[in-house]
């Protein structure tokens, strides 16, 4: 996959964004949150707990604005402010999981 990630400074708030894949321009939310490597570490932990099981997995994002939820088939994002009852993006665990920890060591970088 190819993804960027980058930093937006605006006053005195950092954003994490992502770039370079269009079908993932609903993680670019994740801009939102204040991310640490431990709360990353955790949604990695949900998610894995999902795979092959029965388990379900879901975590909001700081302002509602995007809900992640996971289950045996894949991990669904919706975009609470859209509207839509059907998830924006499907992904699978292990497409995820190569995306969170990437993401992870960008933020350990960048603390």
């Amino acid at each position: 996959m190819n993804y960027k990630f980058y930093l937006r400074k605006v006053f005195d708030y950092t954003f994490y964004c992502v770039e370079g894949i269009d079908e993932w321009e609903l993680l670019a939310l994740l801009g939102f949150e204040t991310w640490t490597p431990q709360l990353i570490q955790t949604l990695i932990n949900g998610v894995l707990a999902t795979k092959d099981s029965d388990k379900e997995y879901k975590y909001q994002t700081e302002g509602d604005q995007l809900y992640i939820y996971s289950n045996s088939y894949a991990v669904q994002f919706f975009n609470l402010r859209g509207g839509k009852k059907e998830a924006e993006l499907k992904l699978t665990h292990d497409e995820f999981i190569s995306f969170l920890e990437d993401f992870k060591k960008f933020v350990e970088a960048n603390s």
